[in-house]
């Protein structure tokens, strides 16, 4: 995506400030399934903006621009708190599911961030959800002990850590360790780039560590039948991506929107 020249980036910021003030700015949730009991597993909340001027603004625009103002994380606070209000409508459809939004490395333990976090999980305690935050690991973590004392803090509160785009960043087996990872998200390049000599070696090499590590692994940016069958006799079982949905308004995963996709999914056992 090409730069943002100087009066338009100033016209986005403006927007963005406004939408930030009057909640526009709202999680879309993307399912992941797991083909291991034909079911849901959860969705992954993403960011997506609507703006009555400038219509729908890619997270790629805005995100780095919230991040260049110190705008982020009152974005990421804003998008928690909706969560928090998502959360019991999602239980009301879906039996027991996981509910993860992106947190990055730069954030944790940020105060702001942290007492949404907190007021969040306390508001949600009865329901039967599990709450996962996503670290990127295309970002590197400026203080990996502060964040690994931060990130132990939300594991004592029930919230589980995920490593997202795995395979394309700063981590090391070491970290994934101390960092008390559950699952990890191997990043969507590796899919693309399927028929690639050695890639499914990599992708095979990915799934033995997560075996041996105990941990769950996700396959993100599936988007073909081809793709799923493949990484399906590879061992994988739990997938994200287009294939199955795109990232969804609320009220559509409230209607029959995924009845569809499900029956996709218990045919595909």
């Amino acid at each position: 995506m090409s730069p943002l020249n100087g009066p338009e980036e100033e016209q986005i910021l403006e927007r963005l400030k406004i939408g930030l003030r009057n909640e526009a700015i709202r999680p879309f949730f993307q399912p992941e399934l797991d083909f291991s009991r034909s079911d849901w597993m959860g969705f992954e909340a993403l960011s997506r903006w609507i703006d009555p001027q400038l219509g729908e603004v890619s997270p790629a625009v805005f995100i780095p621009l919230a991040e260049k103002h110190q705008l982020l994380a009152e974005l990421t606070r804003c998008q928690i708190m909706a969560l928090q209000q998502a959360a019991p409508h999602l239980c009301r459809r879906y039996r027991s599911v996981s509910l993860a939004f992106n947190l990055s490395p730069r954030l944790i333990g940020h105060p702001d961030v942290w007492d949404a976090l907190t007021q969040t999980r306390k508001a949600t305690a009865e329901l039967p959800l599990t709450w996962e935050v996503e670290i990127t690991e295309s970002e590197p973590i400026a203080d990996f002990d502060q964040a690994e004392a931060a990130l132990s803090l939300l594991r004592q509160q029930g919230i589980k850590v995920v490593l997202d785009d795995f395979g394309t960043g700063w981590s090391n087996l070491v970290r994934v360790a101390l960092l008390g990872v559950h699952r990890i998200k191997v990043d969507s390049v590796f899919v693309r780039h399927l028929e690639r000599p050695g890639a499914q070696a990599v992708l095979q090499g990915m799934f033995q560590l997560a075996q041996d590590m105990k941990l769950e692994i996700t396959i993100e940016g599936v988007e073909t039948p081809h793709q799923e069958a493949v990484l399906r006799q590879m061992g994988f079982k739990r997938f994200q991506g287009w294939l199955y949905a795109r990232a969804l308004p609320l009220g559509d995963l409230l209607t029959r929107e995924l009845d569809l996709i499900q029956k996709r999914l218990n045919t595909s056992n």
